[in-house]
């Protein structure tokens, strides 16, 4: 390890804020660099009313305010305004830094972190410090992104981060948790510290320091269903929200209250009773809750870095409530990314009139399974804990005192690419849709990715950009979401082209035939979009039992085989469609024309036509179809190693010797 002691006195600026998941990682990089450097001088530039205004005042380092705002939303507006308030915020970080002249630029974060990199790099030719960028959450923000650029070097927390990053720059730190979770523990030995005995099952339920409404609420409305666990005790960080839209700990109390259970309220504790025992106990805030994090069997969290870090490092099983809505989907994705390797379990919220939500049996479900499975929290524990890198503080240390020596090269940034599997979905939705066609039914409600999707899939419907509703449409027809089907077919005239395209395949896919489905495909047949046409046909074909009374959509279809000017798509479609309108000599008599078709498409849809009605008994006389089929062309006129028709041709009559058998 390079020798930090030869680094002389450094003054360290930090920055980052906005909520505690940005302040305490930089407040604990400031604590490592403080344990091994000699820091002379520290200024904290954070935002006003912000976390850093409660929390870096305790850690005697003083702080000073800039503004500046989110670059987030779609508003142009917006945006112009944020870039002013961001340029505002530049030139207030370059007045107290070119004032303070830091060494070091620490930047942990959150929106007020990217003015003061910024100001950081545009001084750096002539004040000669470093900058550093710590990044907590598997997906950064696009700010942090924007800064990335600026920076000597960014921490990440996950490998894949480096993916995301804009520069070149990365190196692997892990997060850099408090010391006491790097320490040895019995959970026992923290149950008899908190007055209870070994064997006590202890949930530990928390959703930050300011707490998360839809969590507070689930937990409260299911107080009745938690009393009925055997021989566990629930503990709740119910939160410090205090604002006009949400106070955590009255709205908790009120909903607690209307549970017929016994209710003790005081000072800033809740405590309910089953018989003369208390079973919960819900706090405003816990002050030790670094006992109960060990004492804990169950750990019911956010997904953001910090509590998931903390939660890895001490290896704990979990169960992770990502918050809905986040830039980029951060923490949705921060919990997916964990819960692939099995390392926890993942509740989605959901949205129900504009208003997020936790489904309460899913919960009690999901609970239930984790508090009566020892063995599979211990193994979700086992993989959580190697899952955590312990050489944050060896590595920090050592990039750090590199950087200040001017040493840049013999730094270890990442150099390969760490893709994840969501990123791969995103950058090709359709590689997405072909995933969650092929989960089976059986699967849909175990499956991560089918899970997340599904909640999605509303806000694609909603949105005012048509590629979203798209994207919106195609999922519908991946997962099966029947709720939505009465949306796509009350908006399938208004849609464009190719969105009531991928809506007639979305209903393809349906696992049952719905009665609208015969007014969008006489709206589909009728369509200036060709391939609209053929997915109506396609439509048909999949529910060609049910629609065997539909004569106008039988005639239709059959009508396109004589349009010389029709799509050969739409043609090929109707020629497979009429093997299940007409019976062989119909049949025959109708397709014969196309044995010899110069399109080869239009022959193999011929074959493809011919095997289907084999498959599904439409035709019985093999002989008269084979000495049909006998007079086909098999060549092609395509440069190709294989030609498909003729190898779809042998094929095919393969299947009618073997039926002749």
């Amino acid at each position: 390890m390079v020798d930090e002691k030869a680094i002389k006195k450094i003054k360290v600026l930090l920055t980052g804020g906005g909520t505690a998941g940005h302040v305490i990682p930089c407040i604990a990089i400031y604590n490592i660099l403080k344990k091994h450097f000699e820091v002379e001088k520290t200024l904290y530039l954070g935002l006003k009313g912000k976390a850093e205004e409660v929390i870096v005042p305790k850690q005697n380092i003083p702080l000073e305010f800039i503004k500046t705002s989110p670059f987030a939303g779609k508003s142009g507006l917006n945006k112009f305004k944020a870039l002013l308030s961001i340029s505002v915020g530049v030139l207030q970080s370059i007045g107290k830094i070119v004032k303070f002249k830091p060494d070091l630029i620490v930047g942990a974060g959150g929106y007020v972190s990217a003015p003061v990199i910024v100001a950081g790099f545009l001084l750096k030719p002539f004040l000669k410090h470093r900058i550093v960028l710590d990044e907590q959450n598997l997906v950064p923000g696009l700010l942090n992104k924007v800064a990335s650029l600026f920076a000597d070097t960014v921490f990440v927390n996950f490998k894949e981060s480096s993916y995301f990053i804009w520069s070149n720059q990365s190196v692997y730190t892990g997060y850099p948790v408090r010391s006491q979770y790097l320490e040895d523990y019995n959970s026992e030995d923290f149950k008899e510290k908190l007055g209870f005995s070994r064997d006590k099952n202890i949930v530990l339920i928390t959703g930050g320091s300011l707490g998360a409404r839809t969590l507070n609420r689930l937990v409260a409305a299911s107080i009745k269903e938690l009393s009925e666990f055997k021989n566990t005790f629930f503990v709740h960080s119910i939160g410090l929200n205090t604002s006009n839209y949400y106070n955590a700990f009255e709205d908790t109390l009120s909903i607690l209250k209307k549970s017929g259970l016994e209710i003790e309220v005081k000072d800033d504790e809740i405590k309910a009773y089953k018989g003369n025992e208390v079973f919960y106990t819900g706090k405003r805030f816990i002050d030790n809750i670094f006992d109960w994090q060990k004492a804990a069997d169950l750990i019911i969290s956010r997904a953001g870095a910090g509590a998931i870090s903390e939660i890895l490092a001490l290896g704990k099983a979990s169960i992770l409530v990502p918050k809905r809505g986040l830039p980029g989907d951060h923490q949705e994705l921060n919990a997916i990314g964990i819960a692939e390797k099995e390392a926890c379990e993942v509740l989605f919220e959901k949205r129900k009139n504009g208003d997020e939500f936790i489904e309460k049996n899913e919960f009690l479900s999901l609970l239930k399974t984790m508090l009566e499975n020892k063995e599979k929290r211990e193994e979700m524990g086992k993989i959580a804990k190697s899952l955590f890198f312990p050489k944050c503080e060896e590595i920090i240390v050592e990039t750090v005192t590199k950087l200040l020596n001017g040493e840049d090269d013999e730094i270890n940034f990442l150099t390969g690419v760490f893709e994840p599997q969501f990123v791969k979905f995103q950058r090709y939705f359709d590689n997405l849709v072909r995933y969650l066609d092929a989960i089976p039914s059986s699967d849909r409600g175990k499956n991560l990715y089918a899970r997340f999707y599904s909640i999605k899939v509303e806000e694609f419907l909603q949105s005012k950009d048509f590629m979203t509703v798209n994207k919106g449409i195609k999922l519908v027809g991946a997962l099966r979401l029947e709720k939505y089907y009465s949306f796509l077919w009350q908006n399938f005239k208004n849609f464009k082209g190719y969105l009531r395209r991928n809506t007639l395949i979305a209903f393809r896919k349906s696992e049952k035939f719905f009665p609208e489905f015969v007014n969008i495909i006489e709206s589909g047949l009728n369509d200036s979009y060709f391939e609209a046409r053929r997915e109506a046909i396609a439509l048909f074909r999949r529910f060609y039992k049910e629609l065997s009374a539909s004569d106008n959509i039988k005639k239709k279809i059959l009508e396109n085989l004589d349009k010389r000017f029709e799509s050969f798509e739409v043609i090929a479609e109707s020629i497979k469609a009429s093997a299940f309108i007409l019976d062989e000599d119909s049949f025959i008599k109708l397709n014969k024309r196309f044995l010899t078709h110069k399109n080869v498409r239009i022959r193999e849809a011929l074959l493809d036509a011919v095997r289907l009605a084999i498959d599904y008994s439409s035709f019985s006389d093999i002989e008269k179809l084979t000495v049909f089929l006998k007079k086909m062309l098999i060549t092609t006129s395509e440069f190709k190693p294989v030609y498909s028709v003729r190898e779809k041709y042998f094929k095919t009559l393969k299947i009618l010797e073997g039926k002749n058998d």
